[in-house]
């Protein structure tokens, strides 16, 4: 009978020896060994002796015989080893046969290590023989070794052709590829409108990153038409298979109605999907919708918790929105100095709103330490980003000197940039300096030019001045009704110094009818705010007044006091709207 060797090789015991020698032998022999047990001595120790003697002998004899029985007659049961060794002989032999898809497996067990020793030059020469057979596949492997430099030197020239033979093939990823050194001009000139051609049919092959870029282009215009319905439909191609960037983009599209209808639960879907993938901006938006309640159930812990996120990836809008939550304590604890940081960090990373609310901090010591050049630092880098507001502010700290040394050349470069965009105050700190003559020649036509132009805007400095001006004949002929409507227009914005002018004109009936009780009140008005002179006039017009007319000019006081703060609370409600326009 046939024996064959199991993966054990040698039985373990005596027993297993017998068995085996049993089943090997004939039964003649058998029936000999029964003869030999009956002449075998009576004493069972003795016998027993001579019994494991002879199992011994038939044992080592039986193995040896099985063995070459078995190599020379019987199936051999491998090892796990040998069938790996044996199917990898094979696997080489067809490579080196010149078999593509085993060139290309003997490429890829290199790579991992699987049964093959890890060796990425063995591998890449195994590539590069199934790349000369046109196998697409082997030809994006060399594409991405020569873009990467990854076993072989960098050469993004080698990298585009080897792209172009596998794209050419149909291969998405590298038509995908090709697309992108197109676009970017990496290993070939840049050549978009063939970028977009190479995206396309990577995109109609599913090829998710292509199908992004398409709908980028279509939503732009840049080498598509543009469409919102083509975008989206790309970006949703895309969003499907899981691109974080696509998902946004569909977000906003649903947000914002967008080559659909408008859907803001889909937009908090999709804006869900992304900022979970640590999208920075959806984050921010997913957040605006919890605010909102938009798409969802308002929540303003969660909102807060989602801004910060996006705070912590560097998105600066979302640093100065945490920085107005920490402010305020609205869905977050309320902390000045958390406050404090979080506008400074989205200041350094170019945020022109939190670079004026900082500077604003510093110049008034309110929210941070008083810092005039920490102040100027930020007005500086808001003006260069032609911020009207900064740049003004920057020119009346080199006007007064505030953290800087007084320079009335650059104070007026800044006041220039800020007066062409129509800021008032600018306008009117370029009057007072041609008026003054500060580091310009003296000159009050063009003060008055600047003043005008400033009051026609409400500026309070400008409406004073204006006043001022026609009073004294400056830049103007002396006027001194003129000058009266000017003061009365600044004296309703609350300018303590044009109350005061006003209630002396009143007083001495200079340009108006004289009224004593009038003065009074415009005096008393001037007087609260500290004003020394009008607190001596009033002390002084006071004694000679009667005490009907101290009746009638306190009444008038309070009148005037009303009508100060209703105009106050208007100039600042436009003010706010004006800001969150900008």
């Amino acid at each position: 009978m046939a024996l064959a060797v199991v993966e054990t090789d040698r039985p373990k015991t005596i027993q297993e020896w017998l068995k085996s020698v049993q089943v090997a032998l004939p039964d003649e022999e058998l029936h000999g060994m029964e003869r030999l047990m009956s002449k075998l001595p009576k004493d069972p120790r003795l016998r027993a002796a001579l019994f494991g003697v002879l199992l011994l002998t038939i044992g080592g004899v039986g193995y040896g015989t099985w063995s070459l029985i078995s190599k020379a007659t019987g199936p051999t049961v491998l090892t796990q080893a040998e069938l790996q060794l044996r199917a990898i002989n094979t696997l080489k032999a067809k490579a080196e046969q010149g078999d593509v898809p085993a060139m290309r497996e003997m490429a890829e067990r290199h790579i991992r290590g699987e049964g093959l020793p890890k060796d990425l030059t063995v591998a890449l020469n195994w590539y590069r023989q199934a790349a000369q057979k046109g196998d697409a596949p082997s030809q994006f492997e060399l594409a991405l070794a020569y873009a990467t430099g990854n076993g072989v030197p960098k050469n993004e020239e080698k990298a585009v052709g080897f792209y172009e033979q596998a794209a050419g093939q149909g291969h998405p990823k590298a038509q995908a590829r090709l697309a992108e050194a197109l676009e970017n001009g990496r290993g070939v000139k840049a050549d978009p409108a063939k970028a977009l051609e190479w995206h396309e049919k990577a995109a109609k092959q599913g090829e998710a990153q292509s199908q992004f870029k398409l709908g980028v282009a279509h939503e732009t215009g840049a080498g598509l038409s543009k469409s919102d319905q083509h975008a989206l439909s790309w970006y949703l191609a895309a969003a499907d298979k899981g691109i974080p960037e696509a998902q946004y983009k569909a977000g906003l599209f649903f947000l914002n109605g967008r080559g659909t209808q408008a859907d803001p639960a889909k937009a908090a879907q999709w804006l869900q999907n992304a900022a979970q993938k640590e999208i920075a901006d959806a984050q921010f938006q997913f957040a605006q919708l919890l605010t909102k309640g938009q798409g969802m159930e308002k929540d303003l812990k969660e909102a807060a918790r989602w801004i910060f996120k996006a705070a912590n990836l560097d998105h600066a809008e979302a640093q100065l929105q945490l920085a107005v939550l920490f402010e305020r304590g609205a869905g977050i604890r309320q902390d000045g100095m958390q406050a404090f940081k979080w506008y400074r960090r989205a200041a350094d990373q170019g945020n022109l709103k939190a670079q004026l609310i900082l500077a604003e901090m510093y110049r008034s010591g309110k929210g941070a330490d008083q810092n005039f050049q920490e102040a100027t630092h930020m007005f500086e880098m808001a003006a260069k980003q032609g911020n009207a507001e900064a740049q003004n502010g920057l020119g009346s700290h080199y006007r007064f000197g505030l953290g800087v040394p007084k320079d009335y050349d650059l104070a007026m470069q800044w006041f220039l940039q800020a007066a062409a965009q129509d800021h008032p105050d600018a306008q009117y700190h370029l009057g007072a300096m041609f008026e003054n003559g500060e580091g310009v020649k003296q000159d009050y036509g063009k003060a008055i030019e600047w003043y005008r132009k400033s009051a026609t805007k409400g500026h309070t400095g400008a409406l004073s001045s204006m006043g001022w001006m026609h009073e004294e004949g400056k830049g103007v002929k002396s006027n001194l009704n003129e000058a009266a409507k000017w003061y009365q227009k600044a004296t309703l914005r609350g300018d303590a110094r044009s109350q005061k002018n006003l209630a002396w004109m009143y007083e001495e009936g200079r340009g108006v009818k004289r009224n004593i009780p009038l003065a009074f009140a415009l005096y008393n008005l001037a007087a609260m705010q500290n004003d020394k002179d009008a607190k001596r006039n009033l002390g002084m017009i006071s004694q000679e007044m009667s005490p009907d007319q101290v009746r009638a000019g306190t009444t008038l006081t309070k009148q005037l006091v009303e009508l100060v703060q209703k105009v106050k609370e208007i100039q600042e409600k436009k003010q706010r709207a004006a800001r969150q326009v900008k």
